[in-house]
């Protein structure tokens, strides 16, 4: 299940990446965009190789499998499960993937998502990398400052700037010229060969571990995350729950205000319908971004995309409203034993459950995505009713 999750991400990515591709070769307004190389070769093993002895041109490539052991004189921006690079790129890097290795020179900055990355590029400008594992070895060389965010990150290659690092360990062995800024949630560590000219600053749970050969010029700062007291955490749990509170109470009264009928009828429609109201709102809630992201890449379309995406925002906050009264009438006629009835005292009995429940960490997740789900299910069905019956 988790493979198929991210080959999902990283198809939908890949389509994403060629529609914009494909949207600049062909306006007409911007004709530097005809020197680009777009290549797509599918999902099922497909395999895409670049070895061509010079590209100059910028290269869009998405495959299964993707090799560039050519000379891209430009940008690259590749997408697929492996990614392989031993040719040099002139100038910027744009790299999603699985897995990628990168061997061959950077002309200008790399951006990096991967879950395993294996870097021995020298790098001229900035490296900003997302990962879950990533190792920069000693081939590789960063003329910028390193922006990484990974569980497990291990730098042997010389960096010419800064170091930020948010994630889990860290382990630093090599020349670094600037200073290092991490958060860390495991370890940081400083092998034998580090040489840290400026200074440390780190926030993490466990102290620094220095090796006795590693040099470091500066100063080395710990930060304490601070921790609240019983008392102020009980204060900001209350002042939460009663700022929730009234929101949601000012905004069901917005609503039903504004809308007392259609906002009537829409709360009995989600109880009278429950599940396919979820099944409608989900599968919406799901393909309406979707449908409106790839209308906006078209490039004409683009003012139809972001308006479905205002429309989209819409009905789900509406729907968050209805389905949390709709909650509320039911819990009713569940104390009462009486039929469903739009009542004041349904609306007030909604919002206090539902703004409780929030607080409980996965109860309350959940129950946000079903009232989300119901309320706006019940939106698109009664839309699609009345224009039914108005044909």
């Amino acid at each position: 299940m988790i493979l198929q999750f991210k080959s999902k991400i990283l198809r939908f990515a890949a389509l994403a990446i060629l529609a914009i591709a494909a949207s600049a070769y062909f306006l007409p307004a911007a004709p530097q965009a005809h020197a680009a190389d777009v290549r797509y070769a599918g999902w099922n093993n497909s395999q895409v190789t670049v070895d061509s002895n010079t590209t100059n041109k910028d290269l869009y490539v998405a495959a299964s499998n993707i090799i560039v052991s050519s000379n891209v004189t430009k940008d690259a921006v590749l997408s697929g499960q492996t990614i392989s690079v031993p040719g040099s790129i002139g100038d910027d890097l744009l790299a999603l993937a699985g897995g990628i290795n990168l061997q061959g020179s950077i002309g200008g900055s790399a951006r990096i998502a991967s879950s395993q990355a294996n870097i021995g590029s020298p790098i001229k400008d900035d490296l900003m990398i997302l990962a879950g594992k990533a190792y920069i070895s000693s081939t590789a060389s960063i003329g910028g400052d390193l922006f990484a965010a990974a569980k497990n990150l291990e730098i042997d290659a010389p960096v010419a700037g800064n170091v930020y690092f948010a994630g889990s360990n860290l382990v630093i062995n090599s020349k670094i010229s600037g200073s290092v800024y991490t958060k860390n949630f495991g370890s940081l560590q400083l092998g034998p060969n580090a040489d840290i000219s400026g200074s440390i600053s780190y926030t993490s749970p466990t102290a620094i571990s220095i090796d006795p050969a590693a040099k470091i010029s500066g100063q080395i700062t710990r930060h304490q995350q601070p921790q609240a007291s019983n008392g102020q955490l009980v204060t900001a749990l209350i002042v939460s729950f009663l700022l929730l509170l009234i929101i949601m109470f000012l905004a069901v009264v917005l609503l039903f205000s504004l809308f007392p009928i259609t906002s009537q009828k829409l709360v009995l429609a989600v109880n009278k319908n429950y599940a396919s109201n979820i099944l409608i709102g989900l599968i919406t809630a799901i393909c309406m971004p979707i449908v409106a992201l790839i209308i906006s890449l078209i490039g004409i379309g683009i003012y139809i995309g972001l308006i479905m995406f205002a429309v989209w925002a819409l009905i789900l906050m509406l729907g968050w409203l209805l389905g949390v009264v709709a909650f509320g009438v039911w819990l009713e006629s569940l104390l009462n034993r009486q039929a469903q009835v739009l009542k004041y005292s349904g609306i007030i009995l909604g919002i206090i459950a539902v703004t409780l429940l929030r607080f409980i960490p996965v109860i309350g997740t959940l129950l946000s995505l079903v009232l989300i789900c119901a309320g706006s299910g019940a939106i698109y069905r009664e839309v699609w009713q009345s224009r039914k019956n108005q044909v």
